[in-house]
């Protein structure tokens, strides 16, 4: 839910601002971060105060839903003004007409099946889902690395990736996975950077709270 949140935040800012401004307007929309140090942990025992863990669980419940009442009332100005501005384009002429107008539902799924990856997505998500669970869980198998269960997730897991890779390459209408892009230096110089900075930033993360407490 706050990944897809500020994904999507991200995509309007990277959609609204200029190329010399755009680094503040990141900046200024994770401003809050400063803040929620502080801000979490005294709202989070609030909660635990007006509804102790030893007598209801209401507490972490109300702490997680909350978000369900939050979200939809600081998205309204956003999404006022995106609707208003959408209104304003189709009366000057300016929006543009949807390529499936005028097409079958049937015409409209295919396409979308395609346009989308599907597919492709699928394989990438189940091969990735797979391999990682196979190593989060083997630890906690009696017979370890041996346990059949662990080796079927791996086979499936790395055939489903290396199935992602061909329906890539060979069958993708419009690839999710652009080889173009793969191989340009550019592309992967940042990738590597976005690899290392989550990599570093994990190896402490789990860690500092604990230390800290």
């Amino acid at each position: 839910m706050n990944s897809g949140m500020f994904f999507t935040l991200e995509i309007i800012i990277a959609d609204s601002s200029s190329l010399p401004n755009r680094a503040l307007m990141f900046a200024f929309a994770n401003s809050p971060f400063i803040i929620n140090v502080w801000t979490g942990p005294a709202i989070a025992q609030d909660f635990f105060n007006m509804y102790p863990p030893a007598e209801t669980s209401l507490g972490w419940r109300w702490g997680t839903g909350i978000w369900a009442i939050i979200l939809p009332v600081v998205t309204i100005p956003i999404l006022a003004i995106l609707f208003l501005n959408q209104k304003k384009a189709k009366r000057a002429g300016l929006y543009p007409v949807s390529k499936w107008e005028g097409k079958s539902y049937w015409v409209f799924v295919k396409e979308l099946f395609f346009e989308l990856d599907l597919m492709g997505v699928v394989l990438i998500t189940a091969g990735f889902a797979l391999v990682l669970l196979a190593i989060t869980l083997a630890g906690y198998q009696s017979e370890k690395w041996r346990e059949a269960s662990i080796i079927v997730m791996l086979v499936i897991g790395f055939v489903s990736l290396i199935a992602a890779c061909v329906w890539e390459y060979k069958f993708a209408v419009y690839p999710l996975l652009r080889w173009t892009l793969v191989k340009d230096r550019t592309v992967a110089c940042a990738c590597g950077i976005g690899f290392v900075f989550w990599v570093t930033f994990y190896c402490w993360d789990g860690c500092t709270l604990y230390f800290l407490v």
